[in-house]
């Protein structure tokens, strides 16, 4: 009959679906482009509201050069 094979039918109906189916993929795609994302307006970096409040202010040691909060742990360090 026509000369027509089941593998052959099934290449005509996967070209056909490509052929409906890639320009709704493609529209799909594209649309998306340009948009921003949902979290675009928040603000990079660390979150304020989770800081602890306990930062402490470093000191240069005088005689290593080391900055340390209270002590740089080497001996003889002035700021112990």
């Amino acid at each position: 009959m026509l000369g027509l094979s089941v593998s052959k039918i099934l290449l005509i109906l996967a070209a056909f679906a490509v052929l409906v189916l890639a320009p709704k993929i493609i529209r799909q795609i594209g649309s998306g482009i340009g948009k921003p994302s949902p979290d675009a307006d928040r603000p990079s970096g660390p979150d304020p509201s989770s800081a602890s409040g306990d930062a402490a202010d470093l000191i240069q040691c005088q005689a290593c050069g080391a900055f340390a909060a209270r002590n740089c742990g080497k001996p003889g360090c002035p700021l112990a």
